[in-house]
């Protein structure tokens, strides 16, 4: 596992700092996704600006205050950094924790060496799951972050959460200020927050919104940290939506007027004022944010993407196709399995087109089957998506496993060629031939499902099998006086195991019944 590291300079500590929660603010960059870089690697550039501006200082050097080791931990620290009056640090590991569903930590300095605390691991669930970009810190202390998933809605994994942990005598409790849904709201919040000196906090959100692309929001919170108002609201609580369209990267401005007052969005003159961290107007005209909006496109992935298959049988794969981007427009389907070999599995998809619009899913099932006759072993199933000039693949991986059920053979089932009966009735003789590829003791179940003029004719036998391989058993079933006169054409069909499998072998045939 690769380790993720913070770096700071020797003799630039504070510098470092400044040019993280300073100057990168100054120049608008704060919340950026154009700082999107796992922190190693930003940091290790504020390093090296801190080490130019020394000057003659050229004993600087670079050290390592803390490496992750994964796991518990925490591992993937796309985070920016925040940093309390007694000089600790914050941030959030995107992955690992107690539950692999990320964690926020503290970095607590110590003589010459840092001490790394978990503050809360999250558990992918309710109270939601990979955050990114780190926290931010109220002056009381209190931390404010969003995690991608978890939470609610109807997005996979959870369309995420907007949070606050709250310490209370070293112990830090977790509340999720607000579920998103996928809705109007947003979802997959991968930015941080930014609160202003009334305790509104602002943040975006990359996908939903009311044209299902983006959604700039603003929540008001009470000293409790409870959203004080729900959508639809009005007065201080408003949320801006962008249509963001094109490839690339799209930038969304709005205006900075310190002569306006906070309010609802009613139209394009609507001013807002923008603050920074510690409460101050921020006196740009203009602050940026930035979407990674690219081009059309779409995806293909397979619930599940692994299968085992036994010989005889089939197994089934839901295959997911999602637009990204704004793609619209069909999508055609192909399934290919190797490597190719005598008797191998085949492969076939419920429909070989789908047609997608923005923002849309369409499931198709991809069964796989495997004669009696298909090599056991390893085998890959790709499905190939195709959108005009765009291809996307998704490999399935296939365990066919020798069959260990029971299958008809030879003569399957065979019965007296003429029943004769009394006017009560009579009975029917059968002989199964049976191969038992199982255990002894395997149940077994013969259905008999026939015609006749005189009606429909079924019957069924249940036993357990005292022998494995190729062997042969005995039974009667009782044959009615209403068929007198009239011939039976009749199918049978074999179940076994705990939970009646069905055989992939079945046997056929008639009888007459006479008096």
């Amino acid at each position: 596992m690769q380790k993720k590291s913070l770096i700071t300079t020797r003799y630039d500590r504070l510098n470092l700092y400044f040019q993280t929660q300073q100057d990168f603010r100054r120049k608008r960059l704060i919340g950026s996704r154009r700082l999107s870089p796992a922190i190693g690697g930003v940091l290790a550039a504020f390093a090296i600006m801190a080490m130019l501006a020394s000057g003659a200082r050229a004993a600087s050097t670079t050290n390592v205050i803390y490496s992750f080791a994964g796991g518990a931990d925490g591992e993937y620290t796309d985070t920016d950094l925040v940093i309390d009056s007694a000089g600790n640090l914050y941030g959030t590991s995107v992955l690992g924790g107690d539950f692999g569903g990320g964690t926020v930590f503290q970095l607590t300095p110590s003589g010459d060496s840092w001490i790394h605390t978990v503050l809360y691991s999250f558990s992918g669930g309710a109270d939601g799951g990979e955050p990114y970009k780190g926290v931010t810190l109220d002056t009381e202390g209190n931390l404010y972050g969003t995690a991608v998933t978890g939470g609610a809605g109807s997005c996979e994994g959870g369309c995420g959460v907007a949070y606050k942990l709250t310490n209370s005598a070293g112990t830090w409790t977790q509340t999720v200020i607000h579920a998103f849904t996928g809705g109007d709201d947003g979802s997959g919040p991968g930015a941080g927050l930014t609160i202003d000196k009334r305790g509104n906090l602002y943040g975006m959100a990359p996908t939903g919104g009311a044209n299902g692309l983006g959604v700039v929001e603003v929540s008001t919170i009470d000293s409790s940290g409870n959203n004080v108002c729900s959508a639809p609201c009005t007065g201080l609580l408003f949320s801006i939506t962008y249509n963001i369209v094109g490839t690339g990267t799209t930038d969304i401005s709005y205006p900075s007027d310190t002569s306006c007052s906070p309010s609802s969005v009613s139209g394009s003159d609507t001013c807002i004022l923008v603050f920074d961290n510690i409460g101050n107007v921020d006196n740009e005209n203009v602050q940026i944010g930035t979407f990674a909006n690219g081009p059309p496109d779409f995806s293909v992935t397979a619930i599940p993407d692994s299968l085992t298959v036994f010989q005889g049988s089939s197994s089934t794969s839901q295959v997911v196709v999602s637009s990204t981007g704004g793609y619209s427009g069909p999508v055609s389907l192909t399934s290919t399995v190797s490597p190719v070999v005598t008797n191998g599995p085949t492969s076939s998809l419920s429909t070989n087109s789908v047609t997608l619009t923005p923002g849309s899913s369409s499931t198709v099932i991809l069964t796989v089957s495997a004669s009696l006759s298909t090599p056991t072993g390893s085998y890959n199933v790709t499905v190939t998506g195709t959108g005009g000039s765009i291809s996307h693949s998704k490999r399935v991986a296939v365990s066919v496993q020798a069959f260990s059920g029971v299958l008809f053979y030879g003569k399957g089932l065979n019965g007296l060629g003429n029943v004769n009966i009394t006017a009560t009735g009579g009975l029917q003789i059968w002989t199964a031939h049976l191969d038992n590829r199982g255990v002894v003791g395997q149940s077994i179940t013969i259905r008999i499902s026939g015609t006749s003029s005189a009606g429909p004719y079924t019957q069924t036998f249940s036993t357990s099998l005292s022998f494995t391989g190729k062997g042969t058993l005995t039974f009667n079933t009782p044959v009615s006086s209403k068929y007198v006169g009239s011939r039976i054409t009749y199918t049978a069909t074999l179940f076994f195991g705990a939970s009646q499998t069905q055989s992939p072998t079945s046997a056929s045939g008639s009888f007459k019944v006479s008096q």
